[in-house]
């Protein structure tokens, strides 16, 4: 209504109403939702959160109400990585160190065509397009890798069942907000972190979250006290599985801040660094070094051939035209292109060998690896739990998961048997294809119970039959507080009924007063106190060894009663105890083995898990790990370590267990301090943190999306073997790039030397422009490609893997390059001195030039292998004998056909001539044999001391 005359101040103080109502309401909802971050959900019980909350648990939320949560609290979209663009993936391809110098050549060779001008830009254009050549490379390879990426990962999930307006309704993920009532069956991931309302035999795997591998049960009851995540059982969390059961919960937290989110902050936060890796370090300081050392010796060259011939202008365009020919010679531009063509055909190698690296540097920094940090659900075992032993009162089966067999129906003891069935009949697992073979047939339930039925079913017995036979009439599901599982089952031809029970030996144990007696008439005798002091000595025993021991024992009562409440006097008295099962995930068969290549590598394996200490140390010890008190570390002990303790301590603990995410963090920086090159695997957000951080993320393809973001590397099988494949590869990979090195600079280096003596002793140059770049040609291209791809060399997991501080041309291999670039310019300069003294200038660069050409194609074959002699490397490589065929079909061609003597200044040569070229390209070859073996006896001796030292630091 409009303001009269009279009513300017009560339409002010309506519109101040307004705004103070609406100030207030913004305050209200500002302190609601601060309060809702702040609250402790579990610590409340489920009518306090639904009221906190402002939710109706028959209705749920109205769609009004979803929308201003919505633009309260966000969408629930789990935090994620951004996805790099087609031209971020381009831009990182021009980050390599040594594509700054092939630019400034690019550069030098453009402004020597135009001082020359004869306006050829012919060798800026080629090296141009190798750095072309090297960038769409790199860039088809990551993003192909990123394509298969993005096919292998899956979402958290899509949809949740939700409670809207009172109807339930499929809504997706990122749509739901606190308040929404959730339902929950087997087989649903959890969609957001929820506070549960009602649990009906609810267990959910919390494996990805926690790291604990056993299913936890669920239930409503509020707890009082703080507790950790993993022993909140009124709660759910984003990204857990529901294994058993069904269940009502309310929505509390979603997107950041769930406990997945949580951790996804802390991958960003420290652990979210993207380190360098050991060869980009190697290559940065490779190219610095090469850098300057080729701009003094340009300069040299420049400096000294006018001090020699005089400083005039002839003089100075000449010199000029040699140094930036040189510098062109000696700066290996084929190298960025080679190290990726290197890297990428070792990707595709090892997804062959299933694992996809997602970037292409990390497949080098798998064979610098020292330390391997690695899981142990799914990876060291099979990642499913299998029954391995069978104990009763008198009988012991040891290794039950490869000796069940059907004749032990038969020929076994009774009392076996009567143990399996109970397992099986006391049992809500349940084999959805019965009819198929055993390894066909596939089965649904809680791990425990799936291993139970597994095992029966092994041994020839049929539940659907025995449930014919023995048909159940009530159950008392498994409860976390009461420890055991019940079923009423009758028995007609006995005209009586029977209790089974399964559960925590100690609780079982407490039920009965009898126990079952094979070969006896009686079948069972008392339970006496040094009967039952020898049973509990053999289940402790059991638990030492990591099994999850299940007690079985039965009660037969009379037909009459149909159901537990028709039970008098009580149901936890007097059962007949038959025996325990012991439950593990076993090991993979290769992983033992596996663990063995790496001690010989030199490779230290850590086991990190989730799993309680005795079991993290029996699988420790089963594995070939020490195991000793020292060696075995619990996160509570790891809080009580500082950064300096940790990293004292690190080199000798060889499994942790009862670990969380900032503990796995610390453990890889730890190791990382102390200068080791560490691989860290995983498959679960909680190891997102310690992947990021470390050299080489390694997650398991079964992951979670989060995991496989992270890490540097997706293993498709989950396989431990492959990782210690891939690091094989890896090595490969190094090995091949240092070829590559190697063969570049010795054969770069004396063309420098034999022009650099040649100014000293004052003679005419031995090569000319053309000729350098023609041998730069005939040598760099296919001859370098070819040595990419060298496969594995015998010994190479029996090397000492490649430490951080150690320059990519150690000591060793600089010696051998000094030695044959030497050797070859000393054999071209005594050719070239032969024909000088004959007074043909021309015959004698000839000849200088045909040797510096080709004996780099004769000692191709030589530096396929630095340790072993050429007679016994395999000649698997008919990409070199392609490459050596066509480089020297290029080198007659420039020497004897009139087109190519014009533009090189070259004349034929005799065969008399080209005997002595190629005599002196074998002894060049014999001389580097020589070298070879020197290099070989150092390298024995440093592994041997490498394996010394780590001996002596790991104790």
């Amino acid at each position: 209504m409009p303001c009269g005359p009279g009513g300017t101040a009560i339409c002010r103080s309506i519109r101040e109403g307004a705004t103070y109502m609406k100030k207030k309401k913004k305050h209200t909802h500002a302190a609601r939702t601060e309060h809702h971050h702040k609250a402790v959900w579990y610590q409340m019980s489920a009518e306090h959160v639904l009221e906190a909350l402002e939710v109706s648990r028959k209705e749920g939320l109205a769609d009004a109400e979803v929308s201003r949560r919505k633009k309260r609290y966000g969408k629930n979209a789990f935090p994620r990585g951004k996805q790099k663009s087609a031209w971020s993936t381009l831009g990182d391809q021009f980050k390599s160190p040594l594509l700054f110098i092939l630019l400034i050549a690019a550069g030098v060779s453009a402004v020597f065509s135009i001082l020359e001008r004869k306006n050829d830009f012919v060798d800026a254009i080629v090296i141009a397009a190798a750095v072309v050549l090297n960038a769409a490379v790199g860039f088809v390879q990551e993003r192909k890798t990123q394509k298969a990426l993005q096919a292998l990962e899956r979402v958290i999930v899509t949809e949740a069942t939700v409670l809207r307006g009172g109807s339930p309704a499929r809504v997706p993920l990122e749509e739901l907000v606190p308040g929404d009532i959730v339902h929950l069956e087997a087989g649903d991931k959890v969609p957001a972190d929820c506070r549960v309302l009602h649990a009906d035999e609810l267990a959910v795997d919390e494996s990805a979250l926690t790291g604990e591998s056993k299913p936890v049960s669920k239930d409503v009851h509020t707890i009082s006290e703080k507790r950790i995540v993993a022993e909140r059982s009124n709660m759910v969390f984003l990204g857990t599985v529901v294994v058993a059961g069904r269940a009502e919960a309310v929505v509390v937290a979603t997107g950041k801040k769930t406990q997945m989110g949580a951790i996804a902050e802390l991958v960003s936060g420290e652990g979210g660094r993207e380190a360098e890796t050991p060869l980009q370090r190697k290559l940065r300081g490779f190219s610095r070094r090469l850098g300057l050392l080729i701009f003094g010796v340009v300069a040299g060259i420049f400096a000294l051939g006018l001090l020699r011939w005089g400083a005039t202008v002839e003089n100075a365009v000449l010199f000029f035209e040699t140094a930036v020919a040189l510098a062109v010679a000696a700066i290996p531009e084929g190298l960025v292109v080679a190290v990726t063509v290197i890297l990428a055909i070792g990707m595709q190698r090892i997804l062959k060998e299933n694992a996809l690296v997602r970037r292409l540097v990390a497949t080098e920094t798998l064979g610098s690896t020292t330390v391997i940090c690695t899981d142990k659900t799914g990876t060291l075992t099979e990642g499913n739990m299998r029954v391995a032993q069978i104990v009763t009162e008198e009988k012991v089966v040891e290794n039950f998961e490869h000796e069940g067999d059907p004749l032990m129906l038969k020929e076994g003891p009774e009392e076996f048997v009567l143990l399996l069935r109970i397992g099986m009949l006391c049992n809500d697992a349940i084999i959805l294809n019965p009819d198929e073979k055993l390894e066909h047939r596939v089965y649904e339930g809680l791990p425990t119970e799936v291993a139970l039925l597994r095992a029966g079913a092994n041994v020839g017995l049929r539940k659907d039959e025995m449930e014919k036979e023995t048909p159940r009439l009530d159950t008392i599901p498994f409860d976390s507080r009461r420890k055991f599982m019940a079923t009423l089952n009758a028995l007609p031809e006995e005209k009586r009924n029977v209790i089974n029970v399964k559960g925590a030996p100690e609780k079982v144990l407490s039920f009965c007063s009898m126990v079952y007696t094979h070969g006896s008439s009686r079948k069972h005798k008392s339970l006496t106190p040094l009967l039952k002091k020898k049973i509990v000595r053999q289940y402790e025993h059991m638990s030492r060894e990591g099994l999850r021991v299940i007690a079985m024992a039965y009660r037969k009562v009379d037909n009459s009663i149909q159901a537990f409440d028709d039970i008098s006097g009580g149901l936890e008295q007097d059962f007949v105890f038959v025996g325990f099962v012991g439950i593990k995930d076993p090991l993979r068969k290769e992983v033992k083995e596996t663990i063995e290549t790496c001690k010989r590598a030199g490779i230290h394996v850590v086991m990190i898990t989730g799993d309680h200490r005795l079991t993290a140390r029996a699988i420790g010890f089963e594995l070939g790990l020490p195991v000793k008190p020292g060696n075995v570390v619990e996160g509570d002990d790891l809080e009580h370590m500082n950064e300096t303790e940790l990293r004292d301590r690190v080199s000798e603990i060889s499994v942790y267990a009862r670990v969380s995410p900032r503990d796995k963090l610390r453990i890889v920086k730890a190791w990382q301090a102390r200068g080791d090159v560490v691989a860290m695997t995983g498959d679960g957000v909680n190891d997102a943190p310690a992947l990021k951080r470390a050299d080489i993320g390694i997650a398991l393809g079964s992951g979670t999306e989060v995991a496989k973001e992270t890490a540097d590397m997706v293993l498709l099988d989950n396989k431990f073997s492959t990782i210690v494949t891939a690091v094989r590869e890896g090595r490969i990979i190094y090995d091949n790039i240092k070829k590559v090195v190697f063969y570049y600079l010795s054969d770069s280096f004396a063309e420098v030397i034999v022009i650099v003596v040649a100014l000293l002793l004052e003679w005419p140059l031995p090569l000319l422009v053309a000729q350098i770049l023609y041998i730069n040609l005939v040598n760099n291209s296919l001859p370098a490609l070819a040595l990419t791809q060298e496969k594995i060399e015998e010994g190479v997991m029996e090397q000492s893997p490649q430490e951080r501080d150690v320059p990519l041309m150690d000591g060793m291999n600089k010696v051998m390059v000094v030695f044959l670039s030497s050797l070859s310019a000393a054999v071209a300069l005594a050719l070239f001195w032969w024909q000088k003294e004959a007074g043909d200038i021309g015959g004698a660069r000839t000849i200088a030039f045909t040797f510096l050409a080709i004996k780099s194609l004769f000692y191709l074959f030589s530096i396929r292998s630095l340790r072993r002699p050429v007679w016994r490397i395999r000649m698997d490589n008919k990409y070199i004998i392609f490459a050596v065929i066509v480089g020297v079909s290029m080198q007659v061609a420039a020497v004897q056909t009139p087109f190519f003597q014009r533009i090189f200044h070259t004349r034929a040569l005799s065969m008399q001539e080209w005997g002595v070229v190629l005599a002196a390209c074998i002894f060049t070859v014999g001389m580097l044999e020589v070298s070879k073996w020197a290099y070989a006896y150092g390298s024995k001796r440093r592994t041997t001391h490498f394996h010394r030292r780590r001996a002596a630091v790991r104790g």
